[in-house]
């Protein structure tokens, strides 16, 4: 049993800072149905861009930011995992310009 992210977020947030190892999709997704990333006002993410699956939820994630009123800068090591050899980790900076 697990509690979503949405259900803590009841007023504006300045700061959202995720590692969750590859739930970064799932995440995003609740928090953009339940309509809680209108009160979010920056997001530093840790994506874990998946190499071997030949597909990658990177696209949309940044639509969602997008459709939410999020610029976004990206950043990357261009390096594989030492562990895995297989992802990459991709930090993600969401931010909002609030009027």
């Amino acid at each position: 049993n697990s509690d979503v992210l949405s259900a803590y977020i009841h007023k504006n947030v300045d700061l959202l800072k995720m590692d969750v190892e590859g739930a970064e999709p799932l995440i995003i997704e609740e928090l953009d149905k339940e309509n809680k990333l209108k009160l979010i006002d920056n997001i530093i993410m840790e994506f874990h861009h998946n190499l071997k699956s030949g597909t990658s939820s990177l696209p949309m994630i940044l639509s969602i930011l997008e459709k939410s009123g999020f610029s976004y800068m990206i950043s990357s090591p261009l390096k594989r995992s030492p562990v895995t050899h297989n992802t990459q980790d991709i930090m993600i900076y969401a931010y909002r310009q609030r009027k």
